[in-house]
Order: structure tokens, then sequence, then C-alpha cells
């Protein structure tokens, strides 16, 4: 098993090549946790996640003679970007096999870094069994995502800075994949070499909900104005959703282990987001279809304080009846406090409004 010393070690051989990444207040969040809460970007690594650590000083470890031949590695994203700049950086030759479902924007910063790309396989499992197909056939070096002691002595760098950066630290906060993060600071399946940490000086692993993910990464572009991606947000999730609870006494940290999230993801968890929290709300109004009927509803918004964002006509459905049109807002609004009044305000004046899902 690892020990500080090969830690420490890691440290002094990556030092150079990563970024001491900060640890700041959680302070959007004091309104759901007692505690004094930090967070550690590791969204800010080179990379864009924790991954550079790791897959530095296991490249930084090898011999004139192994770096010769190359390295491989299977990964769905952070790792492989870690590898892949990083090989480049020191020029030794990277393969990379990511399942054939990874993000293209992953892909296509792996690819940018230099790196040989194979896609194959649904799972990361299916990945790594090529991997090793490659290692063996092609004679190349495996740099594994996280089921090796100088990829985990190299995540566990992150806990000699927070030593210093919190030194009054009693709670940390981790996401668990294969284990290499967690069992360096104290997928499908975990490593045979991260497990017996985890099992060892673990306190206690809890789960969060797609859902919960979702509501994590808003909560922290709105209120911390941070972009990270969903495991990165898993910490604070469980967090907000109580399935770690921490006393008012506690000073904790939050991992963020990487920011590399897809635009367009991070677009649909904004709008889903405030569709949770009553900000936008989106509308179905049956009313008769006559001569100035839509003036008068978009005049009921305006006087009821909301905004209209879209609007549109229904009338070819088999709910809405001859002579009866349905119209659908998307309303920006101030919360669900806010939809409630505007809705109470049209069945009033005699309309009918329901959600529109």
């Amino acid at each position: 098993m690892l020990t500080l010393t090969d830690i420490r070690a890691a440290y002094e051989r990556i030092s150079e090549g990563i970024v001491r990444t900060p640890c700041v207040p959680a302070l959007g969040f004091g309104d759901f946790i007692a505690c004094r809460l930090h967070l550690k970007l590791e969204n800010l690594q080179r990379t864009g996640s924790f991954k550079d650590r790791g897959s530095l000083n296991r490249l930084l470890d090898l011999s004139v003679e192994e770096r010769a031949r190359g390295v491989v590695t299977a990964s769905a994203g952070n790792h492989a970007q870690a590898v892949a700049y990083h090989a480049g950086r020191l020029g030794i030759p990277a393969s990379v096999v990511m399942p054939e479902n990874t993000p293209l924007i992953k892909i296509a910063n792996t690819r940018r870094h230099g790196a040989q790309i194979t896609l194959r396989g649904a799972t990361l499992s299916d990945a790594m069994h090529e991997a090793r197909r490659l290692e063996t056939e092609e004679h190349l070096v495996m740099v594994h995502p996280f089921d090796d002691d100088r990829v985990i002595a190299g995540q566990g760098t992150i806990a000699l800075e927070l030593l210093e950066q919190v030194p009054d630290l009693s709670a940390l906060v981790v996401p668990i994949g294969g284990g290499g993060l967690i069992s360096g600071i104290a997928v499908k399946r975990i490593g045979e070499r991260t497990f017996p940490v985890i099992e060892q000086f673990v306190t206690d692993i809890v789960t969060v909900s797609e859902e919960q993910l979702a509501a994590a990464v808003h909560m922290l572009i709105e209120r911390q104005k941070l972009v990270a991606e969903g495991a990165g947000a898993a910490p604070l999730a469980a967090l907000v959703g109580g399935q770690i609870p921490l006393k008012r006494a506690d000073v904790a940290v939050a991992v963020i282990s990487g920011g590399n999230i897809d635009v367009n993801i991070i677009q649909r968890i904004i709008e889903r987001g405030l569709v949770r929290e009553g900000r936008v709300a989106h509308l179905m109004v049956k009313m008769r279809d006559r001569p100035g009927s839509l003036a008068h509803l978009t005049g009921m918004v305006a006087q009821a304080g909301a905004n209209v964002l879209e609007i549109a006509h229904r009338r070819a459905f088999a709910e809405i009846s001859v002579g009866e049109v349905g119209i659908v807002m998307h309303l920006e609004t101030r919360g669900r406090a806010h939809v409630e009044e505007i809705k109470k305000l049209l069945e009033a004046d005699g309309l009918r409004v329901q959600d529109d899902v």
C-alpha cells in the first residue's frame, strides 16, 4: 500500500507540470450547508481535471526505453486528455482507446493533444480490453486510469495541498469512479489497488441521482461562477442533498474534480434548473379562438409581472374543441410562488391553465 512518502515524492516530481489549484470558500451555499465549506478546484488543471496529476506522475516514472515504446490507455475522457497532453509535451507516443459513445468534445480534445485515438465498445471495460490487446501486441506501456500505484500517488498530491490550504480540515468529500482519486487522498469496477485503501480509510460512501448532479452543476454556475462536469459536482450534490451530514463546527472540503462538460449539456442543465426552480414556466392556456384573445392573454401575463419568452398556438389536438385554441407560453418568472399567482390570475378570468410538459 502507498505511503505518505510515495505521495510526497510524486508531488516533487510533478509540481512543475501541474496547477496548484485554489481551494476557495463556498460562499454561495451558506443557506444549504451550515458548516464552513471550501471547494478544491481541480477543474482548473491544465486539461480540466485532477487526472493531470496521476497521469503525469506515471509518465515521468517511465524509463528511457519505455518512453521510446510509447504508452496506451483506455478512458472515457478526462484521463485520456491528461495522458495525451502530457505525453505530447514530453515527446512520448500515446494511443488512447475510448468507448464509442464518448462525447465528441472529449474525443476532439484528446486528438488535438496528439494522441492516436481508437473508438471501441460500449463501456470503459470494452475499451480497456482493446487497450490491453494493444499493450501486448504493440509492446506499449499501460497507463491505467486508476489502478496503478503511481497514478494513485499522483492523485494523492491534492491532499498535500489541502493540508496547507485548509489546515483545520475535518471532512473531505471526494467523487469515486475507479477509486484512484479517493485512494490517493485518503467506472464499472473499483480497482484491485484502490479498493483496500477505500475499505480501510474511507468513512462512508453515498450515491446521488442524475437529477441531483444536474442541480449541483447548475448551482455551481449560478452561485459560485464555476463550471463543473457531473462527476465533478457529485460531492456538492451529496452535501446539498443531505446524504453527508456535517456538524456546524466542521470544516469541509468538496473536491470539484473536473470541468470538462459539453456546452450543449450545460444549456440543457440550466434550462431544467430554471424550470425546476419556477423561474421559467411552460404553460398551456385553453381559451376561445376569437380576435383579441391573444392580446388579452399577454396583457394579463404582463400585468402579473412575467416576461413572455416564446408563444405558440395549438388547434389540431383532440383535447382542444372546435372554436377553442391552446396557447403554449414559455414565461420568465420570479419563482414557483409567482407561477402560481399567474395561474390563479388567468383562471380567475375564466381561462383553463395547465403545465405544458
